[in-house]
């Protein structure tokens, strides 16, 4: 493998790890706390709690998207 290779893959893993630890500290982390206090609700209020996780995690999808897609324009400047 070429040095100029080896120095791609190792900017593209660092990327890679930047994005992993940004999505998770900003969005996965909060939504598994979520997830947990969702446990002590009362099964009555289930129903409503697993709507508000369902749509905050369809917002996190697309914000996870425009995330990946401003740091592959960044990479590419």
């Amino acid at each position: 493998m070429s040095i100029q290779r080896t120095l791609d893959f190792c900017n593209k893993a660092y990327h890679t790890t930047k994005m992993y630890v940004q999505v998770s500290e900003k969005y996965i982390m909060k939504r598994i706390d979520h997830m947990q206090l969702m446990r002590t609700l009362p099964l009555s209020e289930h129903e409503g709690g697993n709507k508000k996780l369902t749509e905050s995690c369809e917002e996190i999808s697309q914000s996870i998207k425009e995330m990946y897609m401003d740091d592959k324009a960044e990479v590419i400047r």
